[in-house]
């Protein structure tokens, strides 16, 4: 196995505590989901876009298609949800929620945005708890599967409490499921880490929620789904 699996799993977990907390605490400050076809361009890291019209593979009811285009990959999200880019939480980073937030994490601003710089796509739903239930995908320089105890002892170190890792099979080969939970202040984060092989290489999708059944149905749903754009 090449790569760093260590790198790989920090940028992807530490991006989605970061920035499904700003979303829970700012609030109207995420964009909402229109009907029809929603896309939404990111900083130079990556675009993200989103569309509720189905196409070839069948979309689920209450569904709405995100792409990672860099990583040539789709996956269906919940139709609440909405693309974020860096532009939009740049926006939003003079705003009271945001200064408490940035405090209570102590970073800066632009530390927090930088964590976005790896990223595919972004997407990002309702507030729960103070918290905005997310999905990422960060590209990653693996070269195979890595073992899935090995990615869940890297969760480990990060602070996580991992359940049972599992291997998965995808439309684009197999994939690795690893459960976590992970504390962000008052909530606790509820993870689903993925790493899957794609068109242009492997990935790091994360599913961050607040709710288990949630995370997994979240989960589940994007697995059965993902397939090459």
């Amino acid at each position: 196995m090449r790569g760093s699996l260590r790198v790989l799993v920090s940028a992807s977990a530490a991006a989605l505590v970061g920035l499904g907390a700003l979303t829970g605490c700012s609030g109207g400050d995420t964009p909402a989901q229109e009907s029809g076809t929603t896309t939404s361009s990111t900083s130079p890291a990556g675009e993200a876009t989103a569309s509720a019209s189905a196409t070839a593979v069948g979309l689920p009811a209450d569904s709405t298609w995100a792409t990672a285009p860099r990583s040539g990959l789709r996956f269906a999200v919940p139709d609440t949800w909405t693309p974020v880019s860096a532009e939009t939480l740049a926006g939003s980073a003079d705003s009271d929620s945001v200064k408490a937030l940035l405090e209570s994490m102590q970073v800066t601003k632009e530390d927090l945005l930088a964590s976005m710089a790896g990223m595919d796509v972004l997407v990002m739903g309702p507030a729960e708890k103070n918290f905005g239930p997310n999905v990422n995908a960060v590209p990653n320089s693996l070269t195979e599967l890595p073992p899935s105890n090995s990615f869940a002892a890297e969760l480990t170190k990060l602070g996580a409490t991992t359940g049972t890792p599992r291997e998965v099979s995808t439309a684009l080969g197999p994939a690795i499921v690893v459960p976590y939970t992970l504390p962000n202040g008052d909530t606790t984060i509820v993870g689903r880490s993925i790493v899957v092989g794609g068109p242009n290489g492997y990935v790091t999708i994360t599913v961050s929620h607040v709710d288990e059944q949630a995370a997994d149905a979240v989960a589940d749903t994007l697995l059965s789904t993902l397939s090459a754009t």
